[in-house]
């Protein structure tokens, strides 16, 4: 049995497409080298610094098996009297576009002996900070990124999701919310993502943007949610487009509850895995750090190998403020991106790589870092990390990922009695 993890950083090609990178994968704990099985990607879309704040919003998440991908990227220019901001997706690995909707970049992934490798079909002669996390090893049995679209059936009502091959224990679902298939570029920056696994059942984190009309001194509006799959649309106001939490994993896919009847058939990506590894998800529940130095997060039932962090302070109506970051231990990556209504600021971070897994700015002018959250170790019953810097109380979601028990091994003594046949009975 194994399970192998490892997360960096690197800039992306800036020649001309088509043109690949390969990306060399190394467990962070054992320094064994394996052929991934799982990619993440995750980008600002904007940064080529680490350690800095850029005007306007632009946050691209991606997934890969090494065969099929999917993609979601949200962009939104900063302080701007007409709203300009965009959202497309596509099924690649990432794509990344600007506020005006142009596609920039889109790559597929491949895997081989001890890399991945990003080919990249559309691309600029920028140089962006790509961010990874790569999963592999036996205890990853099977894994399918494909998709699916919202059933327009009157909630409450039950979709199943079939044609894996396979039973998941592990559902990481991504969409921008558009029942135009793919590719395809939008108006607004909606987007949701929600994490679900056989033990917890659910547990997810929404960000969602709906900007009023496309006039002159209209601005965004934006909300984050917390705990479960759900879409949310128009200004200031939570008017759900479609909710669910996850039913069950079946033997050939998975089936979700739909709680709040979907408004549209919109695109639901979806990376499925399944195996004898262990994870851990946060079904609703969000860990708080309130202050400087160390703090540890515990109730996941495993020890860590890896981890998945979103980082956000609280549902609100009028700013959505996210931190995606990863860590396999040593090295460890993250974004951060930030808009507000009715003052339409719009801003990305780019954190430190091998530094800092959970980051957080405010959106201030200049901007300030608010929260600088390294992860300290990998614990028997969670993580513990610490907190460089802490202006407010900030909350986390954590996704975990860790390698399978190991079973208890007994050892069988079989006692002989001596027995004295000399004498009598």
């Amino acid at each position: 049995m194994s399970f192998f993890s490892a997360t960096g950083t690197f800039a992306k090609s800036t020649g001309g497409a088509p043109v690949s990178q390969d990306i060399n994968t190394t467990d962070t704990a054992t320094s064994t080298a394996f052929v991934p099985k799982v990619l993440i990607l995750f980008a600002t879309g904007y940064a080529t610094v680490e350690d800095n704040m850029t005007a306007e919003m632009s946050f691209a998440k991606g997934f890969s098996d090494g065969t099929n991908g999917w993609s979601v990227v949200v962009s939104s220019d900063d302080n701007v009297s007409t709203t300009i901001c965009k959202r497309y997706h596509a099924a690649k690995a990432l794509t990344i576009i600007n506020n005006a909707g142009t596609v920039l970049a889109v790559c597929d992934a491949t895997f081989s002996a001890n890399k991945f490798t990003v080919n990249w079909t559309t691309n600029n002669a920028v140089g962006l900070k790509i961010h990874y996390i790569a999963l592999g090893g036996t205890d990853i049995t099977n894994v399918k990124v494909g998709s699916y679209t919202a059933d327009t059936t009157a909630a409450p009502n039950n979709q199943a999701v079939t044609g894996l091959g396979f039973q998941p224990t592990f559902l990481y679902e991504l969409s921008m919310v558009n029942p135009t298939a793919p590719p395809n570029v939008a108006n607004h920056t909606q987007s949701a993502w929600a994490f679900f696994n056989a033990s917890t059942g659910a547990g997810g984190w929404t960000f969602a943007q709906h900007n009023v009309a496309p006039t002159p001194g209209s601005n965004d509006s934006a909300i984050r949610i917390n705990n479960f799959q759900a879409v949310i649309t128009k200004a200031t106001v939570v008017t759900y487009q479609g909710s669910h939490t996850l039913s069950s994993f079946d033997s050939d896919g998975f089936t979700v509850a739909w709680s709040v009847t979907p408004g549209t058939a919109f695109y639901i990506g979806y990376l499925a895995m399944a195996g004898n590894f262990q994870s851990y998800t946060p079904n609703g529940s969000v860990f708080s750090v309130t202050g400087t130095g160390d703090t540890s997060f515990t109730g996941f039932g495993f020890k860590p190998s890896a981890v998945l962090q979103i980082t956000n302070n609280g549902d609100a109506l009028d700013i959505a403020d996210f931190g995606f970051g990863a860590s396999s231990g040593g090295n460890a990556n993250a974004s951060n991106f930030a808009e507000t209504w009715p003052s339409s600021i719009q801003r990305a971070y780019e954190g430190s790589s091998a530094t800092y897994f959970g980051i957080l700015g405010t959106l201030a002018a200049p901007p300030v870092l608010q929260a600088a959250i390294k992860l300290k170790t990998f614990d028997n019953d969670g993580i513990t990390i610490t907190a460089d810097t802490l202006t407010a109380t900030t909350g986390f979601a954590i996704i975990a990922f860790g390698a399978a028990l190991v079973p208890s091994r007994f050892k069988v003594v079989q006692v002989k009695q001596a027995v004295n046949r000399a004498g009598s009975y």
